[in-house]
């Protein structure tokens, strides 16, 4: 699954007790050119 430049993800955020969390949306900042060299985002 590629990620690009300005994609909006669902993420599990938690919340302060670190027992539940929360889908919030994502934004991916990160160039595409950098996200073809560098592999640091994996899908849950």
């Amino acid at each position: 699954m590629a990620f690009r430049t300005h994609d909006v993800w669902l993420v599990n955020f938690p919340f302060s007790d670190l027992n539940t969390t929360r889908a919030r949306p994502a934004v991916v900042v990160r160039s595409d050119i950098y996200h073809q060299s560098v592999n640091e985002l994996k899908k849950l």
